[in-house]
């Protein structure tokens, strides 16, 4: 019987950490939670849908210097915020999070329950998990570091800037960084707020 239960709390535990490990704590911005190329672990519901940028979210200085000024992936998930938190006003509707998968559209959405409020189950870019706007539950150690590199390309039709999306971006950054990862072992890549992301080890 006792090797039965130590071996069920020894498979509970493995268990456990295998969960930690492709799980995050989201970050925040302007009181919404937001999750970026990852899947909420909360129940919720889907309260805005904003299926594409309006002409309002271009950047006007891109456009005047021909895409020499680039906004970072963080500029870009502020503007998908400002635009579901206006949405929300809009339809008189409660939003407590953002959830971006790709392309130029997200969603607002609303917790049905408080249980595992914030946290994420990560996506997979090159085989090494992708903490995009989020921090691992499992800890971890930076083992090397890259410039995320925003692209835009000038569009001659419309002598504007079309930028990159936030995937976009961070599959350049991730593109970079797995060009090392046999050499520091790479398991996940750290990108938050600024213009550099980060390969991670865990402990």
């Amino acid at each position: 019987m006792k090797k039965i239960l130590t071996l069920f709390i020894f498979v509970v535990s493995v268990g456990t950490l295998i969960a930690q490990r492709n799980q995050a704590r989201v970050e925040n911005f302007q009181g919404l939670d937001v999750y970026v190329m990852n899947t909420p672990l909360a129940k919720y519901d889907v309260v805005v849908r904003m299926n594409s940028f309006s002409l309002a979210n271009i950047n006007v200085s891109t456009i005047a210097t021909g895409g020499a000024i680039r906004e970072t992936a963080a500029d870009k998930l502020n503007k998908y915020v400002n635009q579901v938190l206006r949405q929300a006003e809009k339809d008189s509707v409660k939003v407590d999070a953002i959830i971006y998968s790709g392309g130029k559209g997200a969603v607002g959405i609303a917790y049905t329950d408080q249980e595992n409020r914030g946290i994420a189950e990560v996506k997979q870019l090159y085989g090494m998990d992708v903490y995009a706007f989020c921090e691992p539950i499992k800890g971890y150690d930076m083992v090397n570091s890259k410039r995320a590199r925003s692209g835009a390309m000038v569009a001659g039709s419309t002598y504007g800037v079309i930028d990159s999306s936030i995937d976009e971006d961070i599959e350049k950054l991730a593109r970079r960084l797995k060009r090392k990862k046999k050499k520091y072992g790479t398991q996940g890549i750290l990108y938050n707020i600024g213009n550099r992301g980060s390969g991670i080890v865990y402990q």
